[in-house]
């Protein structure tokens, strides 16, 4: 019976029914996603929406990776299930972030609960960080800048597991929400 949970969760999940709190989740990743541009001018709010869905089934899972750590600094947050460190580096390097949010480099607490209750700073947080890998690769001539700042968003410089589990939640995104 144990492993029945984990089954009907995940069944429910990918029925083709987001609930209304999902759907929210979902249409404010595309909001922010579309207003976060590269230089090249390419928007994320696919990705975005996608990442939401895929860290924490767009708002229902808030805190991950606390398998490896109990300490809340180490896990991530929000939905989008971005890491304390990370929030605090973006902060630190975008510009934009940093006119707006450096007083959060100052609190550590306060940053926290943003990210574990403020979605659309979360929002914030991982477009801008989706944009930064981007432009990067960019820069560096990297192949496929957009394959690389989705692996990047999940850890590695070429995570083909995260960026086929991203692409295959976008379509059911696209197909369930129009």
């Amino acid at each position: 019976m144990k492993f029945l949970i984990p089954l009907i969760i995940t069944s429910s999940l990918f029925a083709g029914v987001f609930t209304e709190s999902q759907k929210e989740s979902l249409n404010e990743a595309y909001h922010i996603g579309k207003q976060m541009k590269a230089n090249d001018g390419m928007t994320f709010e696919q990705a975005l929406r996608s990442i939401a869905f895929s860290e924490s089934s767009a708002g229902r899972f808030l805190v991950g990776d606390v398998h490896s750590s109990k300490d809340p600094f180490k896990a991530s947050h929000g939905v989008y299930h971005v890491r304390f460190k990370t929030a605090r580096e973006i902060i630190k390097k975008d510009k934009w972030m940093n006119n707006h949010f450096a007083y959060l480099l100052k609190d550590d607490n306060e940053l926290l609960r943003m990210l574990q209750e403020e979605s659309r700073f979360g929002a914030l947080i991982a477009s801008t960080y989706l944009k930064m890998n981007y432009n990067h690769a960019l820069k560096n001539n990297i192949e496929n800048p957009w394959e690389r700042a989705v692996s990047r968003y999940n850890g590695g410089n070429n995570n083909v597991v995260y960026i086929a589990k991203i692409r295959k939640n976008m379509k059911l995104i696209k197909k369930e929400i129009k």
